[in-house]
């Protein structure tokens, strides 16, 4: 699938090999907040907490994580930049603050009292686990008891599912991509619909002011007022953060040359899919760095 950017050089160095690919726009790390925990779920002090979170990140350090520059951006919307719905997704005040004293004063607001703020950190996810160790200096860095809980992805799968253990984690890292294309399906319009395995209280946002704009987009006569309702829904989502984004990383895929008859695309879906197999668009290839 996608390797660790780790490899980038190496698989250069091997380019006589093997194949070498950038999907872009590849990926959106980023940290997901357990919305049934009782520290920074569905109160107002949980939104002040959430907020002092994402007025502590330093999104370019966290980025740093992935390598080589050419293998990751900073993005400041709420969908990948590089989409006609990136720049209705903007928010250039609340992403990438880095901003100490507003953290301390939201958390001074909220009364926080250093309850520990579990980070899950699935360590075998090599396009993941860069997050939280970096994370978690930032966090520490305006007073926050942040504590890093290893584990794998499918245990944490498991804790998305589990009621019973919604005060024992606060956030988890992970990306998003396909769903970053459009904003009908940035998020739910139901709890039934879901295309993720999340429940409706972890990460993604289901407020019912958002369920109304998307019906309304879902029927908008025309691209300007459809882009108008989805900086409605951006502005909702940055105020109240259900999660904080870091920017995009750009999918390295490597392959063999022995596969024959295949090409490597980057867009529009996530994942490294051969693609041309059923869709046959040469103007979504991914990126080759040679």
């Amino acid at each position: 699938d996608v390797i660790s950017g780790d490899f980038y050089e190496q698989a250069l160095d091997n380019a006589d090999k093997v194949g070498v690919h950038i999907g872009r726009p590849g990926a959106q790390p980023d940290i997901m907040f357990n919305m049934r925990s009782n520290l920074v779920g569905a109160s107002e002090r949980g939104r002040l907490i959430r907020l002092a979170i994402q007025a502590a990140v330093n999104a370019e350090d966290i980025m740093k994580g992935y390598g080589d520059p050419q293998l990751w951006q900073l993005c400041n919307s709420m969908w990948f930049c590089d989409t006609v719905w990136g720049q209705a997704g903007v928010n250039e005040e609340r992403y990438n603050m880095n901003d100490v004293e507003r953290a301390k004063a939201l958390l001074a607001e909220a009364g926080y009292d250093d309850e520990p703020i579990i980070i899950l950190d699935p360590t075998d996810f090599p396009t993941i686990h860069p997050i939280a160790p970096v994370l978690e200096q930032q966090l520490e860095a305006v007073g926050i008891n942040a504590q890093i809980m290893a584990t794998d992805w499918a245990t944490q799968i498991g804790f998305y599912q589990e009621a019973e253990v919604s005060n024992s984690w606060h956030m988890f890292t992970n990306w998003n991509s396909s769903n970053l294309y459009h904003p009908l399906v940035s998020q739910p319009l139901t709890v039934s619909d879901r295309a993720t395995n999340y429940p409706p209280d972890v990460g993604y946002p289901t407020s019912e002011a958002l369920l109304e704009l998307k019906k309304q987009m879902a029927v908008a006569p025309d691209l300007d007022a459809t882009l108008a309702l989805a900086k409605q829904m951006a502005d909702l989502w940055w105020d109240d953060p259900k999660s904080v984004n870091f920017g995009n990383f750009l999918q390295l895929r490597v392959f063999n040359k022995d596969l024959m008859g295949t090409d490597i695309r980057g867009a529009p879906v996530g994942s490294p899919i051969l693609l041309n197999v059923w869709w046959d668009n040469a103007s979504k290839r991914a990126y080759d760095p040679r």
